[in-house]
């Protein structure tokens, strides 16, 4: 049966959310495209920089974002987001599905959206490499995305 939880604040708009660990964490997608009437969040930004993430620029954010699920709610574990790699056009990724197969080398997620109506690139899918909660994070690089083709006019 469904039950309402309690939810810390969340600066920016959550696409999907990945399945929970035994111990209640999960990913999240934390999207804002400058199309929105409002600019991201100065405080959050600021708030990300004293985590040790930095915004890769632009007006448009695209990360991932730990949260976790315990008995005061849902709320984030701390960790740095993982920035994307922005381009010019903000990607609205919409499925996350997290990969935790450390005995193969593999920690990360898997994400997915899709262009309507279909353009060139039709679907895309990334694997974006994450860092353990046992390690520290690195949040020098941005993760691979596959680059989209530029649109014919």
């Amino acid at each position: 049966q469904a039950r309402a939880v309690p939810m810390a604040p969340f600066a920016y708009r959550l696409t999907d959310a990945s399945a929970q660990t035994g111990d209640g964490r999960f990913l999240v997608i934390s999207y804002h495209f400058k199309g929105r009437e409002c600019l991201p969040d100065p405080v959050e930004r600021a708030r990300d920089q004293l985590r040790g993430g930095t915004p890769p620029g632009g007006e448009h954010i695209e990360r991932l974002v730990e949260l976790v699920h315990d008995a005061r709610g849902v709320h984030p574990t701390g960790a740095p987001p993982t920035w994307l790699r922005l381009e010019a056009e903000a990607r609205n990724w919409e499925g996350l599905v997290r990969i935790d197969a450390r005995l193969h080398g593999l920690l990360g997620a898997l994400l997915v959206t899709d262009r309507w109506p279909l353009a060139a690139q039709g679907t895309l899918f990334a694997y974006v490499p994450i860092a353990s909660a046992t390690s520290a994070p690195d949040v020098t690089g941005s993760p691979p995305c596959r680059r989209r083709r530029a649109r014919r006019r």
